[in-house]
């Protein structure tokens, strides 16, 4: 990614199927992907600290849970519409989003 200028802020490295599977950073960061596609997760590490963070999907591709390096962790929920209906944040707070109740529409 790179700036008008031309600074490069970001760089990426991609696999066959088009993912990112590295990125190096303006700052020094340097990440690292995987993607195990059978067990719907990717994992991002940070090569110089090993801290890694974990996404997990469902089979529709939407993110059901993230693992942070701290050890906290989200957790998401949707409906047969792919709308997001749960969600519990690192701090253990829980939101209900859902749009029905009794299949009447809530506003």
């Amino acid at each position: 990614m790179r700036d008008l200028n031309g600074k490069t802020y970001v760089k990426k490295t991609y696999d066959r199927d088009s993912r990112v599977t590295r990125q190096e950073m303006i700052n020094g960061g340097e990440y690292v992907y995987f993607y195990d596609t059978q067990n719907r997760l990717t994992t991002y590490t940070e090569v110089h600290t090993g801290q890694r963070l974990t996404v997990y999907y469902n089979r529709k591709k939407l993110v059901e849970a993230i693992d942070y390096p701290d050890g906290t962790a989200e957790e998401r929920a949707y409906d047969e519409w792919e709308n997001q209906v749960y969600q519990k944040d690192r701090l253990g707070r829980e939101t209900d989003m859902s749009c029905y109740k009794n299949n009447i529409m809530i506003i």
